[in-house]
């Protein structure tokens, strides 16, 4: 019985230690954010200050902690960010979400959050001077290289992606010093988001 009983024990010592390294990591996630917390307080008014701090970019912002692209949004720019807020994130795809938070999928998540992004500052009022220039419809090109679709009616801009969904911005003009945000109802999508599986 001694014998069978050892694997047993060296089974429970594995799995323990695996929750031990489950702990760790997640301490050290842990301290690696508070550490970007703290960072983004000295860059006051950023893009990922902005984020880090509105509770209805807490999604967001940890997304964009897990693709590596703090750096980014907090000292480069100018940038134009339509930036989903919790409510648009909490309806994407859970299994989409999961697989582009997988270590090795990493770059199809930076290739996801830059499809939000454009260079520059573009202004709620610059887009419509823009679209009336261009019959209400144009296309500009995003950090990720795909274009973002947009239209004028009523007054109102909508977005489409990459695959014809309907994005409405929600909430316009979000001033930070290396761009402006517009929060947006819906993730927008590209099409060559590839996730291992």
């Amino acid at each position: 019985m001694s014998c069978k009983d050892e694997p047993k024990s060296e089974s429970k010592k594995e799995i323990t230690l695996s929750k031990e390294q489950q702990i760790e990591q997640r301490q050290q996630r842990l301290k690696e954010r508070e550490a970007i917390r703290e960072k983004a307080k000295s860059e006051v008014n950023t893009i990922m200050a902005v984020l880090m701090f509105d509770k209805n970019f807490s999604e967001l912002s940890s997304l964009v902690v897990s693709a590596e692209l703090v750096d980014t949004l907090l000292e480069e720019g100018p940038f134009t960010l339509f930036a989903p807020n919790n409510m648009a994130l909490n309806q994407y795809s859970e299994e989409k979400l999961k697989e582009v938070l997988k270590p090795r999928n990493r770059e199809d998540l930076q290739s996801l959050l830059k499809y939000h992004i454009i260079p520059g500052t573009l202004t709620t009022d610059e887009l419509k001077t823009m679209l009336g220039q261009n019959n209400n419809t144009m296309s500009i090109a995003t950090l990720q290289g795909e274009k973002l679709n947009f239209s004028l009616a009523n007054g109102k801009i909508s977005l489409k992606d990459a695959n014809n969904n309907t994005i409405n911005i929600i909430k316009s003009d979000i001033e930070a010093t290396n761009g402006v945000i517009h929060t947006i109802s819906t993730v927008a999508e590209t099409k060559t988001v590839e996730v291992e599986e």
